[in-house]
This record gives structure tokens, C-alpha cells and sequence, in this order.
């Protein structure tokens, strides 16, 4: 299972729509004026497109172009096997449009409303990890190698991969609560024990092809690549360190090939270049 540790104050304060509409249907409302009727029915309103925004989401299925019906990639290099970073396939989809699109005009209806639903914050959920996403996405820059080329490689510094990894170990720590509301829409985020990879499963009865689910699939394994991805260079920078120290006295004039200043990744090849 996944869950990150609750924050009490956050759960107490989901206000689930069956309580609002508790309130706003309450029988002393027939006999007199509350002072904060109006206010309550506000909320409520707002709730409710909240959730139909919500089920939009992640309950029906995306009915325009660019539906991915096609197996995911495994999560083990930021650099396609055609040697192009696997975020643009994802950021260049038709369907990756649509989802922007559902996005930014659902957080107009999330803003305004002024009470923490279980839509609500699982929706801000999706919303941090499309962020960070669009954060790997701007962290990628072109870099020349020779003056003379017109054109350079694409490169993810490993300072930005050090820190986008860091910052993805709290983004993608899945509170209880979100877990439960995204469950009750059958998709269902785990966590291995061992390796501690991340998947996205959309169960029986779920919708497959819902524009929520395909951008956490995605998000998901770009994680998961990015993380191996820096396992990879640790591991290489480790072995060169250890071969090069064999072969003379003055280890320390090899230091630099550990430094966070030198390029992660190129979009030519799945290899750390230095």
C-alpha cells in the first residue's frame, strides 16, 4: 500500500457534500431564516459542480483525439529506445491539451470554493503533479557542444534531476485521503515494498481512458524513470571512480566526474555524458 503520514487537521477538515446538503435541507430552514443559509447553499453549489468537475476528470472517458490505448513504456530511462525524452511524448499528445485545458477551468471552480472536499484536494493532488511534470519539462536545455553546430543537444542538468527527484519524493506521497477518494473513481495508486516503484492501476469498472488517469500513469512513470535514471549515474559514477583510482595515486584529480555541474542526460542516446 502507499499512504503519506495524515496531516490530522487537514482530515478533520474535509467536509464530506452529503453533510453540506444535510444543512441545506435541514427542516429549520422551512420555519425560520438561518443568518448563514445563504452562505451554506453557496458552498454547496459550489461543491457540487466540484464533484462534476471531479467525475469529468477521472471518471468518464476522454471522447476527443489522442486516446492512448498503446502499452506504457517501462519506467527505466528518462530516454526513449528512439532516443528522445519520453516527457515530450507525453507534453506533445493531443490529449495532453485536453487535460490542460479540463485543468485550467476546473481550478477556476476549485479556487471558489472555500471548504476542503474530498474532490477538492484530490483534484489540487493532480494538479501538483501535472506541476511537476511541466517543472521536468522546463529543467530540460539545449546545450552546444561546438560553437560551429547550429543546433545542441537537449540535456537534464543533474543538479535539476537531483532536485526534482527530491521534491517528487514529496509530491508523490499519496495521502490517505486522496488514496481513498481516487479508489472510490477505481484508480488505484501502489507502492512496492522493496523497490518502492510506483504504478497507476484503473480497475474494473473504472474509466480507462479518463483524462485523470492517463496524466497520473504518465507523471508516475516519469518519476520512476527519472529515479533510475539517477541510480544509473550513481552507479556508473561509482565504477569510474573506482577504475580510475586504479590506475593512479591521485584520486582526487578525478573528483569532477561526480560533480553536479556536468549534463544527466542527452536526448541522442540513454547515457550520462560528461
Amino acid at each position: 500500500g502507499i499512504g503519506g503520514e495524515e496531516d490530522n487537521s487537514i482530515t478533520e477538515s474535509i467536509v464530506e457534500l452529503y453533510k453540506l446538503d444535510r444543512l441545506a435541507n435541514h427542516k429549520i430552514l422551512t420555519k425560520v431564516i438561518m443568518p448563514r443559509e445563504d452562505a451554506v447553499c453557496d458552498v454547496l453549489s459550489k461543491a457540487r459542480e466540484m464533484k462534476h468537475r471531479f467525475i469529468h476528470l477521472v471518471g468518464e472517458d476522454h471522447q476527443g483525439k489522442g486516446i492512448e490505448r498503446t502499452q506504457f513504456p517501462e519506467p527505466d530511462s528518462l530516454i526513449s529506445e528512439d532516443g528522445d525524452f519520453l516527457v515530450y511524448r507525453f507534453t506533445g499528445s493531443p490529449l495532453y491539451e485536453a487535460l490542460r485545458t479540463c485543468i485550467e477551468s476546473t481550478l477556476i471552480v476549485s479556487n471558489g470554493l472555500l471548504v476542503d472536499t474530498p474532490e477538492k484536494l484530490a483534484f489540487e493532488f493532480i494538479v501538483r503533479v501535472i506541476r511537476w511534470v511541466e517543472d521536468l519539462t522546463r529543467s530540460l536545455t539545449e546545450q552546444r557542444l561546438h560553437e560551429e553546430l547550429s543546433a545542441g543537444k537537449i540535456v537534464l542538468p543533474v543538479r535539476e534531476a537531483k532536485r526534482l527527484s527530491h521534491l517528487g519524493r514529496f509530491i508523490f506521497d499519496v495521502p490517505d485521503h486522496v488514496r481513498k477518494t481516487l479508489s472510490s473513481h477505481k484508480i488505484y495508486i501502489s507502492k512496492h515494498k522493496q523497490s518502492e516503484h510506483l504504478s497507476v492501476l484503473i480497475g474494473k469498472g473504472g474509466s480507462h481512458y479518463c483524462l485523470g488517469g492517463f496524466a497520473l500513469r504518465w507523471a508516475v512513470l516519469l518519476f520512476g524513470c527519472l529515479k533510475a535514471d539517477l541510480v544509473a549515474f550513481d552507479e556508473w559514477g561509482q565504477r569510474s571512480l573506482d577504475a580510475l583510482n586504479s590506475l593512479t595515486s591521485s584520486p582526487q584529480q578525478h573528483e569532477s566526474l561526480g560533480s553536479d555541474d556536468n549534463d544527466f542526460l542527452t536526448d541522442e542516446k540513454k547515457s550520462v555524458t560528461f
